[in-house]
Formats: C-alpha cells, structure tokens, sequence
C-alpha cells in the first residue's frame, strides 16, 4: 500500500496561509528572543572617570566596525560603570582600552574598544587606568587657570585698542 503526500493545491489556501503565518511569527519570536537573551554576546564592564554623555543603547565599536551596544550607565563611588554587550567573536585581553568618543558634533557617544593583551580580561571587566573620556573638566579647569594666569592683560589690553583703532570705521 503507497502512502502519497497530497499536493498543496488541495488543501484550502485559507489554512496553507494561516500556516505559513504562524510559522513567520514563530521564526521572527525566536530570532527576537534570541537578541533580547544576549546569544552571541559576552557582557563586560568599563570603569569611566565621567559619563561623558554617554546613554545606554550606543554603540560600541573596534576598528569602526560595530561590534555591541552599551546597556547601562551607572555611578559607582567615584567613577562611572559602563555595561557592555560585545559580539563572542571579539576577544578582549587584560590590556583592552576602552574609550568615550563623539560620534557626531552634535553630541552623538560610542565606545571605542582596543584589544590588547595575550591574557584573558580579568572579571571581564576594564578597569579606570585603561579608559579615556572625551574630556576631563577637572583637568581642563586646572590647565585654563594656569594658561590664564601667564597671560600679560596690559599687553593684550593693548593690542585689542590698536585693533579696534585700526577697524574703526569698516563696516
């Protein structure tokens, strides 16, 4: 006795597409579960002297190339900790750098990683000595009081009279 496989034209197209749809949203279901659970991802840690304006959802990149995300920014005593999900593929060693860039001069963030180091990243986690922000507004402050503090005002009062002397009258 030969058992055939009926064709798919003699099942009703109403049940052949019910079928297919169910199928579609069970792929799109685990591929959307799969993301959200971190499969393919290693989570780190960077200590950060500031935020930097940094927000959770930017990116992380080594290379240029985009390799993760950031997925919290928290304060920790007196540094930032920043949670990182990177791709299983990249392999971070015990001298890994990370840094805050501007993505845009509109004030757009990324993390910038740099592997280095033969050896594994110790509690996945890259500590303060080995990151950058774009700016320290400690340091900035310090080294603008000891620039200005150099700075000749009678000179300057000077040139800025001849300057104005000298455009008096353009429009």
């Amino acid at each position: 006795k030969s058992t055939r496989i009926p064709r798919l034209e003699s099942y009703p197209p109403f049940w052949i597409g019910l079928v297919a749809l169910v199928m579609a949203a069970v792929v799109v279901a685990a591929l959307l579960i799969a993301r959200t659970a971190g499969f393919g991802y290693t989570s780190y840690h960077a200590e950060f002297a500031q935020a930097a304006q940094l927000r959770v959802g930017d990116n992380v990149s080594v290379a240029g190339i985009s390799v993760g995300e950031v997925k919290s920014v928290a304060l920790a005593g007196d540094r930032v900790v920043v949670a990182l999900r990177v791709r299983d593929d990249v392999r971070l060693g015990a001298q890994t750098r990370a840094a805050i860039k501007l993505t845009t001069l509109l004030g757009s963030r990324y993390v910038e990683l740099r592997p280095r180091g033969e050896e594994p990243l110790q509690d996945k986690l890259i500590r303060l000595t080995y990151t950058e922000v774009p700016y320290d507004l400690q340091s900035l402050l310090a080294d603008s009081t000891s620039t200005f503090e150099q700075v000749d005002t009678g000179r300057l009062a000077s040139a800025l009279t001849v300057l104005s002397e000298q455009l008096d009258g353009l429009p």
